[in-house]
């Protein structure tokens, strides 16, 4: 029996005083509803577990004892939820009204609403682009060549009432315990990315919709948490493997082969490029880097 109404899911790794800001924005302006915070910790090493702790006694910390990803991170967490909603909510965010309790009423007044996601803008109050459909081999392929841009979508920029949409962003979507309850957990194949369109497929096979609300908003530090030049290789990694998956699942085996095909053929030319670009000495040892990174994802 649910006791709260919504459970809030943070996942953390090594961002210590971003997590900090968004749990302190959470407690400064959620109202009106009975919530709880659970901060899952994917082996973090900069402190973040004993800062929440100190200033946050009440919040649920699950500590990892490695990295298990998005998918996997998000699942504890939901597995020990006890709300009638869940939010999975990125570290690098954080509120300044109460989005959250109008969520929780919104998605009381529409039981047919399955997931949603308030408008997510940057620290300017400026929207990011939403990307709202799911993707396709066409849409796959655009984004290898960095083609693809999120304003091609169809939301308006004037959108000022909730809009029923196919997939939503993951970096702040809430979710009904009964979605979960027919549609089962994030797909763990997932590392880093994906997962959102992945469930909101599952989600709308199941007849459920898909909101988009542009009346609130979330405010995303966007790409705070994958920026770090010490897990920049990794996240890049984490990445591909992630379209890989996605590409068998959801793609013919022979689409699938394509797009790893024309994924290798652009590692092939960042590496001719880095090539070039190490006979200039103050770029060599950055272009030494790509080059092995890019080796290093050709093999996989």
């Amino acid at each position: 029996m649910s006791l709260v109404d919504l459970s809030i899911i943070i996942v953390n790794w090594n961002t210590k005083e971003l997590v900090t800001q968004c749990i302190r924005s959470i407690v400064a302006y959620t109202r009106t509803i009975e919530y709880e915070i659970i901060l899952v910790d994917n082996h973090s090493e900069d402190g973040s577990v004993l800062e929440i702790r100190e200033h946050f006694p009440a919040i649920t910390v699950i500590q990892n004892e490695e990295n298990l990803g998005f998918a996997r991170a998000h699942n504890r967490g939901i597995r020990n939820a006890q709300g009638r909603y869940l939010l999975l909510l990125n570290s690098d965010t954080y509120i300044d009204h109460n989005v959250f309790g109008e969520a929780v009423r919104f998605m009381d007044a529409h039981p047919e609403c399955g997931v949603l996601s308030p408008q997510i803008v940057n620290s300017q109050l400026v929207p990011y682009p939403m990307r709202v459909r799911p993707l396709s081999p066409l849409l796959s392929l655009l984004k290898i060549f960095n083609l693809y841009f999120l304003y091609q979508e169809y939301i308006p920029d004037d959108a000022c009432t909730p809009i029923e949409v196919q997939v939503v962003g993951g970096s702040c979507m809430f979710m009904r315990r009964e979605v979960i309850d027919s549609v089962g957990y994030l797909e763990e194949g997932f590392f880093l990315y994906n997962e959102e369109d992945d469930f909101c497929r599952r989600a709308v096979e199941r007849g459920w919709k898909i909101i988009f609300n542009p009346q609130h908003y979330l405010i995303h530090l966007h790409g705070m948490t994958t920026i770090k030049k010490d897990i920049y290789e990794r996240v890049q990694i984490e990445a591909y493997k992630s379209d890989l998956v996605f590409f068998s699942k959801y793609y013919s085996t022979w689409t699938a082969l394509l797009l790893k095909r024309a994924y290798q053929f652009t590692f092939i030319l960042k590496i001719l490029k880095s090539c070039v670009g190490s006979l200039n000495p103050s770029l060599r040892e950055a272009a030494k880097r790509e080059i092995a990174l890019r080796w290093r994802m050709l093999r996989i």
